[in-house]
């Protein structure tokens, strides 16, 4: 009884002193991680050509909308219902169309959007409310025109909305909250754009538009959006002092607490860092996907960097969330342009071609292309589909 008593306490002591060791091997943080090392850093943009968004401002500014006559707008362009209502709602401000049109006919450019990025939430939700109401009104002035035969100032009109969501996703200090506002903006444009290629036969400038791309919405800016995303929580996570407003801890509190095991700045940053670099690199054909996130331990919090791995739970991008929505848009974006050709190709011929070959070189440069796949855009002609999305025409 004696030795197994004798055996209980060497083995209960070996225990305590690797426990030790190894809370000790934990105490220290790792070194700083630099944006370099983490492949994260902003690239330097050249100075903004013209100051698109002070304009913009400007007008969203004069934007008046009860909340009813915003879901009357939205729900014209999702049904096409309810002419009568929002002949009214464009009519106040119709205004401020050529305005815009001014606006939006500025050279292309990243110019910042100190307006947006950095307010506080109220003021930002607002903002952001007051550009999506704009592209109701632009949008929704398309497809009214095209329901009364005016079919060159539906195409007029729709191009406003393709520019305003160019713009927005193209400026620097776009972060993801703008950067989604842009996606569902596209998203909406296109939408709207294939409804009026039922009735209008596509305008010259519209076809020379779906032809050539000018401004495709590829990634680089998708990058951005997640690197200054990124930028944000590091700027969070480096403010934080897990011992604040806890009594004595400017005192002993803080001498004899472990604050580094309790929270690693530096490793927190190097796990946060490790899903926000997948999606900067990610595309819509090698779609990053998010770890199951499994419920937390309730010990969590004992673990070397508890509060760090916590913050992390919380902070973890959702990859779906967000790549998801942009990889659609896209989608929708390049079936909208053969529809385009398409439409043209039927006016010209008579019926629709078996395959997208033919549209070019007349009607587009080159196929466009499925990001999902990287490969020219699916075309069903039996099922009448581009892209997944019904050929309205």
């Amino acid at each position: 009884m004696r030795r197994f008593a004798t055996a209980m306490g060497i083995l209960a002591l070996a225990l305590a002193a690797a426990a030790f060791l190894w809370v000790v091997a934990n105490l220290s943080d790792a070194p700083d991680p630099s944006d370099e090392d983490l492949a994260l850093q902003l690239d330097p943009r050249p100075e903004p050509e013209a100051d698109v968004f002070a304009g913009l401002g400007e007008i969203v500014a004069q934007i008046s909308l009860e909340e009813a006559e915003a879901e009357a707008l939205q729900g014209f362009l999702q049904t096409g219902r309810g002419d009568g209502q929002v002949e009214s709602i464009l009519e106040r401000h119709r205004p401020l169309m050529p305005t815009l049109a001014e606006v939006l006919s500025r050279p292309a450019s990243r110019a910042d959007l100190p307006d947006l990025a950095g307010d506080p939430d109220p003021v930002r939700v607002e903002r952001m409310r007051g550009l999506q109401r704009l592209s109701y009104l632009v949008l929704a002035e398309a497809r009214l025109a095209a329901h009364r035969g005016a079919c060159p100032r539906a195409f007029d009109a729709l191009s406003n909305g393709f520019l305003l969501a160019t713009r927005l996703r193209r400026t620097e200090g776009a972060d993801l909250v703008v950067f989604m506002t842009a996606a569902n903006q596209l998203a909406a444009a296109v939408d709207v754009g294939n409804a009026l290629l039922r009735p209008c036969a596509p305008s010259a400038a519209w076809l020379a538009w779906a032809r050539r791309d000018p401004d495709p919405p590829g990634d680089a800016s998708w990058a951005d959006a997640i690197r200054l995303e990124y930028q944000v929580m590091k700027v969070a996570i480096q403010s934080i002092d897990p011992l604040e407003g806890l009594p004595g801890a400017d005192g002993a509190v803080r001498g004899w607490l472990p604050v580094e095991y309790l929270f690693q700045k530096n490793r927190t940053l190097a796990s946060l860092a490790e899903p926000y670099r997948r999606m900067a690199a990610g595309s819509c054909r090698a779609r990053p996907t998010a770890a199951d996130p499994s419920q937390p331990s309730p010990w969590v919090g004992l673990l070397p960097n508890g509060v760090g791995r916590i913050l992390i739970g919380i902070a973890r991008p959702d990859y779906d969330r967000y790549l998801g929505r942009w990889c659609d848009a896209r989608t929708r974006y390049a079936a909208h342009r053969a529809l385009v050709a398409l439409r043209a190709y039927r006016d010209a011929e008579g019926a629709l071609p078996s395959s997208l070959e033919p549209l070019t070189p007349e009607w587009l440069a080159e196929l466009p292309v499925d990001p999902a796949t990287q490969a020219p855009i699916a075309y069903d002609a039996a099922a009448r589909t581009v892209g997944g999305v019904a050929i309205p025409f």
